[in-house]
């Protein structure tokens, strides 16, 4: 079985980027920054992106979008 923090890494090895509303909503983890930090600790590099949108409710809501760096310098 496959924990939480190898699904994300296969999403961004895969798509590149994701959003912690992604995360929840795709693979029911809402800890999205804490899989990132342990991925950090891993050697994995990331960018991030503030997105700024509308929720349902018409108030603009601000959230982390995080990009795989495409260099790696990881070590396995």
């Amino acid at each position: 079985m496959k924990t939480q923090k190898q699904i994300i890494l296969e999403h961004f090895l895969k798509y590149k980027s994701l959003t912690s509303w992604d995360s929840i909503r795709l693979y029911g983890d809402t800890r999205l920054s804490d899989k990132i930090y342990q991925l950090k600790k891993d050697g994995y590099k990331f960018k991030e992106e503030w997105i700024t949108k509308k929720n349902r409710n018409g108030i603009k809501v601000k959230f982390k979008k995080y990009i795989l760096a495409e260099e790696q310098d990881v070590q396995k």
